[in-house]
């Protein structure tokens, strides 16, 4: 899909394969059922009503842009990957990410909304930075390469299970 996808009433049901969409998404009235596979995403994600389902799918910003992700209540993916070759993704509402995030390119910033990771976090490459807002991961954090600057001490930064830095920068604000 090379135009925005906007779902503005009535529903777009894709249970199975991968959609490529590279622009923006937007939801604001109707129901976007995504792939249980990939959902690729070269733009920015602005959900201000309606219905977003995850389908236990893989959501990928693959963007070289500076898009943002924003939600009238926290945002829920199932997976999500980072995988940007410029500018940087940021956050204007929370993300729930139901399983493991994984960011292998680019720049990630949650701003001052905070990410949970319901199971692991994996940064591989590029920059997440978390300096404002809380993030709590239940499982493990990984840090392979890349620079991940948590929290300042007036926010959360709570890891369910083991850290683990075999290659990048953590910096606790």
């Amino acid at each position: 899909l090379d135009g925005i996808l906007t779902i503005s009433g009535g529903t777009l049901t894709a249970p199975n394969g991968t959609i490529d969409a590279n622009s923006d998404i937007i939801i604001s009235s109707g129901t976007l059922t995504a792939p249980a596979g990939n959902f690729n995403v070269a733009g920015g994600w602005a959900h201000t009503n309606g219905t977003f389902t995850h389908s236990n799918g893989t959501v990928t910003f693959d963007t070289s842009s500076t898009p943002v992700i924003e939600n009238s209540t926290d945002e829920t993916f199932y997976n999500l990957i980072i995988s940007k070759s410029g500018g940087s993704l940021g956050l204007l509402s929370g993300v729930i990410v139901a399983n493991d995030f994984t960011q292998t390119a680019g720049t990630f910033d949650t701003t001052d909304v905070g990410m949970t990771v319901s199971g692991n976090l994996a940064l591989q490459s590029g920059t997440l930075t978390a300096n404002s807002s809380s993030l709590a991961v239940s499982g493990n954090l990984t840090i392979s390469g890349g620079t991940l600057s948590a929290p300042n001490p007036a926010e959360a930064l709570s890891i369910g299970g083991s850290y683990n830095n075999s290659g990048g920068t953590f910096t606790h604000n």
